[in-house]
């Protein structure tokens, strides 16, 4: 286990394909005497998904849509003997990842409305398999950055005039308040 900050992180690196993995933990004191064991926790293991492949991000106004290759195959090159769906993550500078969506994503784009503009968003998607109701996640898509901006045009200028003059046709108006 390794200690990370208040948390303390188990990696079951050993796991075969196939099988379900029962975990429970017992916290010792300073004199090995051992505390109330955890509940105990399950999860499938499987064969992982492909990641998502070619994906892209295109920013508009308070919007960014992503979309990306359809995945069918898992890691080995098998065909994937279920549907798939995805997960989407992002962060901003400096912060965590998030998951966004709050349902699986069945289609091979995501519209995320909730970005504000002139922000720097970093996103990634993971492909997700379910195995006897477990998500197993792909490793993460090439990592996607995207800036939305404000792409609304300026209110027009106000009572624009044509006075003829000695020279040609002058134009007169006053500004937009934008």
């Amino acid at each position: 286990a390794q200690v990370v900050g208040e948390q303390i992180l188990y990696l079951d690196d050993a796991l075969q394909a196939g099988n379900r993995y029962f975990y429970q933990v017992i916290g010792f004191d300073q004199d090995k005497q051992p505390g109330v064991p955890s509940p105990v926790l399950s999860h499938a293991w499987d064969t992982l998904p492909q990641p998502p492949g070619a994906p892209q991000a295109q920013a508009g106004d308070r919007q960014i849509r992503l979309s990306w290759t359809m995945v069918t195959r898992l890691l080995d090159g098998r065909p994937a003997p279920e549907p798939l769906t995805y997960n989407i993550y992002r962060r901003q500078e400096g912060s965590s990842w998030t998951r966004i969506n709050s349902e699986p994503v069945l289609d091979a784009w995501f519209q995320d409305l909730t970005v504000a503009n002139d922000i720097t968003y970093q996103y990634l998607i993971r492909t997700v398999r379910t195995v006897a109701g477990d998500a197993l996640e792909s490793p993460d898509s090439l990592m996607l950055t995207a800036r939305p901006m404000d792409l609304t045009p300026p209110a027009p200028v106000q009572q624009l005039v044509a006075v003829p003059t000695s020279q040609g046709i002058e134009l007169r108006w006053q500004p937009s308040p934008e």
